[in-house]
């Protein structure tokens, strides 16, 4: 029988694996934080469009 399976049945606790990057999305307060910097960025570009002004085109020199 293999070691670790020995282990297991002598009561050893199991083993899980590394958190995966999905986990960050079931902390709420990792989440909100995403949210508000997500919020803060669409505002910062909404503002930006906003104040866009085009530029006429620069005349040509002969």
């Amino acid at each position: 029988m293999k070691m670790r399976k020995l282990e297991l049945r002598a009561g050893a606790p199991r083993a899980h694996g590394p958190a995966g990057p999905g986990r960050d999305y079931w902390i709420k307060e990792i989440r909100h934080r995403e949210m508000e910097l997500v919020a803060q960025a669409e505002s910062a570009y909404a503002r930006m469009v906003e104040a866009w002004r085009e530029r006429p085109p620069k005349p040509r020199e002969a």
